[in-house]
């Protein structure tokens, strides 16, 4: 069982939705920091699909999440980027 948790400061900002996904994404840009790992541009990152959102957090819809994304980047509490490689 999974526990989630979040900051009531950043849930007075953007949310209580937001401000849960906001301490899931810091967990892992923590996590990457403290393993050297997935640095771009001087920052630290992660990245997750909104269906994996999804997975993770089944109490909100694909609306919910990319609301909550919305709120977070307007924020400034997160930074969009694509870092996808070109194929071709």
């Amino acid at each position: 069982m999974s526990r989630h948790s979040f900051d009531p400061e950043i849930a007075g900002r953007v949310g209580l939705n937001a401000a849960v996904i906001f301490q899931n994404i810091t967990f892992w840009i923590e996590k990457n920091r403290a393993n050297r790992r997935n640095l771009r541009d001087g920052r630290y990152w992660t990245y997750n699909s909104i269906s994996a959102f999804g997975e993770l957090f089944p109490y909100l819809s694909e609306k919910q999440i990319r609301t909550a994304l919305e709120k977070l980047v307007s924020a400034e509490l997160i930074i969009k980027g694509n870092f996808s490689v070109d194929c071709h």
